[in-house]
């Protein structure tokens, strides 16, 4: 999704998808951005970095290898020990 793209769009989108996962909880304590946890666990988030509105969300090392070779993806400035 470019940086034309409605944001609410996408939340609300993203949202629905993540809210049907059992477990699931969504937060914006860490920066006002939206995450939504499960166990306690952040598994992917929505918000905007720079004026561009991203997704992210929690993969693997191996898949995380694969997916960055892709235009338009990166790793996040933060990430845990597992990727």
């Amino acid at each position: 999704m470019g940086p034309t793209a409605k944001p609410g769009n996408l939340l609300c989108r993203v949202r629905q998808i993540e809210m049907a996962l059992p477990g699931t909880e969504e937060s914006s304590r860490l920066g006002g951005s939206r995450h939504f946890y499960r166990l306690g666990k952040i598994f992917s988030g929505c918000g905007d970095e720079g004026g561009v509105w991203s997704l992210g969300v929690k993969v693997s090392l191996e898949l995380q290898s694969v997916l960055v070779d892709h235009d338009g993806i990166h790793i996040a400035k933060y990430v845990g020990r597992d990727g």
